[in-house]
């Protein structure tokens, strides 16, 4: 257990050599210049984050970017492994998934306040210095509370994936579409709309008090799927995509 998700991922990368590059790289092309400082400045005790690899890298950070998974993922980690370059995961917004790659072997870093109503905590599995390779490994207390973390974030999965489905035919209804498809083990942090006008689509949500991703991607607007929706979200979702241009 880490402090934060942010302390899960410099511990991770603690053993690197100073002054060392870490590439840092989005499931959904998020650029470097963009994303959180929870995720630059854990990074950046001991290395420097860059947005492509060069002869300094030692690290790459896998980012699995609102829940879904680096389409990418086997090209990156078998040039790491070519390359002797550490591989981290950061699974804040895939908790389900992240367990998976944990239970693989992977170096996963996992931040409770993105699954739990909690202000901190992070978990690091298979960081260095760990015998094991299994996140279920340990003492039976530590068994235990893994368990009941993996139940409370298969509940709240389901919650994202029902709303996810529910926004996507809400979408459809409107002669619209989602950038991505739902496939096993996908349990999404926000729902991508394709849009074509993408500073009037932003305006459209904005008006009905709907929050959406800043509009630097390009083509798509990330929506709130989350478990934790009411009923006037609906409401408000319904009307703005009424009003899209």
């Amino acid at each position: 257990m880490t402090p934060s998700g942010r302390s899960a991922i410099a511990a991770a990368f603690s053993h690197l050599i100073m002054g060392s590059d870490v590439w840092v790289t989005s499931s959904v092309g998020t650029p470097l210049r963009r994303m959180t400082p929870c995720i630059t400045q854990a990074v950046g005790p001991r290395a420097r984050p860059v947005d492509q690899p060069s002869e300094r890298t030692r690290g790459v950070l896998i980012v699995h970017e609102w829940g879904f998974p680096h389409p990418r993922l086997t090209a990156i980690t078998q040039q790491a492994r070519a390359e002797g370059w550490q591989v981290v995961h950061d699974c804040a917004h895939a908790f389900i998934y992240g367990l998976q790659l944990a239970k693989m072997g992977s170096t996963v870093a996992f931040s409770l306040p993105k699954l739990l109503p909690v202000a901190n905590g992070g978990l690091l599995a298979n960081g260095p210095g760990y015998d094991s390779g299994n996140v279920g490994a340990g003492t039976g207390r530590d068994r235990d509370w893994l368990t009941s973390l993996t139940e409370i974030g298969t509940i709240r999965s389901t919650g994202h994936v029902t709303h996810w489905q529910r926004l996507d035919l809400v979408v459809q209804a409107a002669g619209l579409g989602s950038l991505d498809r739902l496939g096993p083990g996908i349990i999404p942090q926000a729902y991508r709309l394709r849009v074509s006008k993408q500073f009037a689509a932003s305006q459209s949500f904005t008006s009905q008090h709907i929050e959406s991703a800043p509009p630097f991607y390009v083509g798509w607007l990330a929506l709130p799927c989350h478990a934790d929706l009411r009923e006037d979200y609906w409401q408000a979702v319904e009307v703005a995509i009424r009003a899209l241009p």
